[in-house]
């Protein structure tokens, strides 16, 4: 935003011009995307039962493998238990479910409405924390408030990339393999 400032363009179409970018990006990034999820979703629930014995009588042969190898082994049951304690946390995690899609929907909500003010109103807010330092720690606690800023915003860039990176490494293959 500091950036498009500089070149002579409005803070607040700066902002909105970059949540318009970010909105279609993600926007065109979900229309790409969601389709061939949606059908991998609907591939592995319709086989889910399937995937589950397959998943079972391979844990059993290890087992299995596993007690003749090793005598303390034999009888633990530890398919039968693994098997109990899947089924238990898929239980909780369909219980977990929807405060989780309420907690991601009030932060699709609540995280750009923030922003949006706080990159509007970034230069306000820190003219008012300075206000509020003496006079003889003002040059201290500007450099030092520069410094963090200047670090946070370092911080920040670089995760973004990151991020990106993963994204495109993960992407690019999942596309050419389908």
């Amino acid at each position: 935003i500091d950036v498009l400032e500089r070149k002579g363009v409005n803070r607040s179409q700066g902002i909105i011009a970059l949540f318009v970018i970010s909105t279609l990006v993600i926007g065109v990034t979900t229309t790409i995307f969601s389709p061939k999820i949606t059908s991998e979703i609907e591939s592995m629930q319709k086989n889910r039962m399937a995937y589950a014995r397959l998943f079972s009588e391979r844990l059993k042969a290890q087992e299995v493998g596993l007690g003749q190898r090793i005598s303390a082994f034999k009888n633990l049951n530890l398919t039968e238990k693994l098997l109990t304690w899947t089924e238990e946390s898929a239980e909780k995690m369909w219980s977990w479910i929807p405060g989780l899609a309420s907690q991601l929907m009030m932060a699709l909500f609540l995280v750009p409405l923030l922003t949006f003010f706080m990159l509007s109103e970034a230069h306000e807010i820190r003219r008012n924390v300075l206000k509020l330092v003496p006079n003889r720690y003002f040059e201290t606690v500007y450099s030092l408030m520069s410094r963090i800023l200047d670090e946070m915003g370092g911080y920040v860039g670089a995760r973004i990339i990151e991020a990106a990176l993963v994204a495109a490494l993960v992407s690019i293959p999942c596309a050419i393999l389908g």
